[in-house]
């Protein structure tokens, strides 16, 4: 909008315990059409603490600005002017009420209802003001009185209106006198209408006010809940003497002792005067020039700019004088003695002063030069230097004690208002710069505020890349912010909160900061154990096994009773086990590193060696990951770039076939697999390869996601499922994502400090989290 039009918001709204739900919106969009179209605001409020009420304000802003903005670009709509459009919007708002209502979806108490939306278009001479309003909802016009114009009058000119114009006598408007000006505050809905209709619950924005906005004016919208804390008279007199800003915050710190339940909203617009053009001035008669010299004396720090203009005259009055009259003033100069023999002096003085300064310069250099490099001459030169300023000093004593008392009295005088002179420059340049520096940092707040604001309106329309990209702007820029103060620090720290909660929900990082802690693996281990490391976590009838590899412990929890115990089973002719899967409702398969397959039979607690043959040279292959599908064992071989699939027999598996089709296909990075039909593969870079019936098919990530991918451990999907699920150590999260790659959640909490693997049941809503030792348990949040 126009440098000149400042709108300011007030908002106190405590979001737990207020007994309504409120919002206040300025249009964020892009300054073409908000050129064209102007700019929308609004403030609503229902009387109801009921959290759908917030989606509901959420539908009525997003309805008003995409059909108000957008919907008039459409070729029918382009010839109809700015009111037509916002009555043609408010319509459609009308329309979408009225389906939520029918459908079900919302019960709406119209009595409850306070709202007030409006259009600002800028004109020739201000703004052009449309708005619609309904329930305890508030507007008031601050009018600068100039002249002897009535205060009516003013109002009746500025034809305010609904379907009809104000009676001849309108309003009483109350007038105050602040500073130089006088003001008059009209309260415009009184004006408009004498009686107020009851509203129509599927036409409830039906009425349109418009009117003009002139300079130096104000408008005020606010819920009637402001007016009735504060007096008119108060309001007044803070809005019509302050900055608007400052306005704002002193409202504010008058409504800190009201209660929470209450909330308060209000948007102040102020459109200020033109700045008037500085013209530079041109030649004027002589006696006038007495006025534009005192003018030029006036202590200034643009002395570079006055002095440019004096030296205009003279070339501006040599140019109007022909080349004739030119040559002919040129000539008496020339042959006047006196005047040639003054230039002659002037000459000469100048000469001479340049001579001197040559002189002294060179001495001063050479002099220099001694006082360094030798120490005779620098004893010689300072024992000189000394008598000079003695000499000086008794000389200036001399001189001073000589003086009149009326030239001593002039000559210290002078010396004073020199000094304050020079201490009042010193303080105005402080000043300035001062001011620039907070005119800067208030201009880098502002910047920021307004990026995250645009931020919030793209999330409104799910443009998530947007207002990633609004948020990554507005953290440079608080970089960027001085921290000089306790003030500043405060404000940056508040900054940087909002803008990580924004991000978070970019992101849809869920921060659990407290996860329940089902059980500790390392109450169990044995003093002798050289080393507790768990690295698995599997899932069985209802009980969660892990084991420790350096020893071949095996730990059960019950998932029921919470009972955590050691199975003690001898592992006879079995290397260190390295993967587990289960493979029946009694079996649990593991794959060991001698390298071979064993089997633990819960039911008999024994754990056997079975047949098995490797896919390849155990020096040619580097077994990554063994999962189990369709009861068919599947070996993911990073260093060998294949999957092996072996298929069950009688005391084994027999051998393995290559399962990938597709040659050229590079595994080297593999971390993780898992199968549900289709198989996918996690790189250590975060990437996913997904293979159907042994080829490689599309799976690309969007670049958002993948950068939350990135530190990835473990993969696990399931055909009953539709997501796929993800640990992050470094992240200290479990990532969620659906099957197309869209990031759905993200389970966030400082407790997961090595997450080494985990169990998801969707069945019972339950995740189960392997960190270092320790066993959660979160609950599920993002299945419906």
């Amino acid at each position: 909008m126009n440098d000149n039009l400042k709108v300011g918001k007030l908002f106190v709204h405590h979001p737990y315990k207020s007994k309504s739900q409120c919002k206040i919106f300025t249009s964020k969009v892009p300054q073409e059409l908000e050129e064209k179209l102007g700019m929308l605001f609004g403030i609503i409020e229902i009387d109801s603490p009921a959290r759908e009420n917030e989606e509901l304000i959420d539908i009525i802003i997003e309805t008003l600005e995409k059909n108000y903005y957008y919907t008039s670009l459409k070729p029918d709509m382009l010839e109809k002017n700015i009111e037509s459009i916002f009555e043609t919007a408010l319509q459609k708002v009308n329309k979408k009420l009225s389906e939520l209502i029918q459908n079900g979806e919302i019960i709406l108490d119209i009595g409850k209802f306070n709202v007030i939306m409006g259009i600002l278009q800028k004109n020739k001479n201000g703004y052009n003001v449309y708005f619609t309003q309904t329930g305890a909802t508030t507007a008031f016009l601050i009018h600068k009185i100039k002249g002897s114009t009535p205060p009516t009058q003013v109002f009746v000119e500025q034809k305010f209106r609904r379907g009809y114009r104000a009676g001849p006598e309108g309003p009483r408007p109350e007038v105050g006198t602040y500073g130089a000006s006088k003001y008059s505050l009209i309260n415009v809905l009184e004006a408009i209408s004498d009686t107020k209709t009851k509203p129509n619950p599927l036409k409830i924005f039906s009425n349109i006010i418009s009117g003009k906005l002139a300079r130096e004016n104000f408008l005020l919208f606010s819920t009637i809940s402001l007016i009735d804390y504060i007096s008119l008279e108060k309001i007044k007199k803070t809005i019509t003497t302050l900055s608007l800003e400052d306005s704002i915050e002193h409202l504010k710190n008058l409504l800190e002792g009201a209660s929470p339940h209450i909330s308060f909203a209000a948007l102040l617009i102020k459109l200020a005067p033109e700045k008037k053009k500085i013209e530079v001035p041109s030649l004027v008669p002589l006696p006038s020039q007495e006025k534009k010299a005192e003018k030029f004396l006036t202590p200034s720090l643009n002395l570079k700019k006055y002095l440019l203009l004096v030296l205009k005259y003279p070339i501006i009055l040599l140019k109007k004088i022909s080349r004739s009259k030119q040559a002919s003033l040129l000539k008496k100069i020339c042959t006047s003695k006196k005047l040639l023999s003054f230039f002659l002096f002037i000459f000469s003085k100048c000469i001479l002063f340049i001579k001197k300064a040559f002189i002294l310069v060179i001495s001063f250099g050479k002099n220099t030069f001694y006082f360094i490099t030798s120490s005779p001459r620098r004893k010689k030169i300072s024992q000189k230097t000394i008598q000079n300023l003695r000499y000086c000093s008794k000389s200036f004593s001399l001189w001073f004690r000589a003086l009149p008392k009326s030239s001593k009295t002039l000559f210290i005088s002078s010396i004073i208002l020199g000094l304050l002179f020079l201490g009042s420059i010193t303080s105005l340049v402080k000043k300035q710069t001062k001011e620039r520096e907070i005119e800067s940092y208030n201009g880098q707040i502002v910047q920021i505020q307004e990026l995250q604001d645009a931020a919030e309106a793209s999330l409104i329309y799910n443009n998530e890349g947007r207002a990633r990209k609004f948020l990554g702007e507005a953290e440079i820029l608080l970089q960027g912010l001085p921290k000089n103060s306790e003030a500043r620090k405060e404000k940056f720290l508040v900054l940087e909160k909002e803008i990580e909660a924004q991000l978070e929900k970019i992101r849809h990082l869920k921060n659990i900061s407290q996860p329940l802690l089902i059980a500790d693996l390392a109450t169990l281990s044995l003093p002798e154990e050289p080393k507790i490391t768990f690295e698995e976590l599997i899932e069985l009838r209802g009980e969660l096994y892990s084991y420790n590899p350096s020893n071949n412990n095996i730990y059960k929890l019950n998932l029921e009773n919470k009972n955590l115990s050691s199975l003690n089973i001898a592992s006879i002719n079995i290397g260190h086990l390295a993967f587990g899967n289960s493979w029946d409702n009694n079996t649990i398969l593991f794959y060991h590193t001698s390298p071979g397959l064993a089997e633990l039979n819960i039911k008999e607690n024994v754990l056997k060696p079975l047949n098995f043959t490797p896919p390849s040279d155990t020096s040619q292959s580097d077994i990554k990951d063994v999962k189990t599908y369709t009861h068919k064992l599947y070996l993911l071989d990073a260093k060998g770039n294949q999957i092996y699939r072996h298929l069950k027999i009688s005391g084994g598996f027999a051998n393995g076939n290559s399962w990938l089709k597709e040659k050229d296909i590079d595994l080297s990075l593999s971390l993780s697999m898992t199968i549900d039909g289709d198989i996918y593969v996690l790189q250590n870079n975060g990437q996913i390869f997904k293979f159907f019936d042994g080829y490689k098919k599309d799976f690309n990530l969007p670049s958002e996601t993948f950068l939350e991918l990135m530190g990835s451990s473990k993969i696990f999907a399931s055909p009953s499922s539709d997501y796929l699920y993800l640990i992050n150590p470094t992240g200290k999260k479990l990532v969620v994502l659906d099957k197309r790659g869209k990031l759905i959640i993200q389970y966030y909490s400082d407790e997961f400090e090595d997450l080494k693997d985990f169990v998801v049941l969707e069945n019972e809503k339950k995740i189960y989290l392997l960190s270092g030792t320790k066993i959660y348990g979160i609950a599920i949040q993002h299945l419906k």
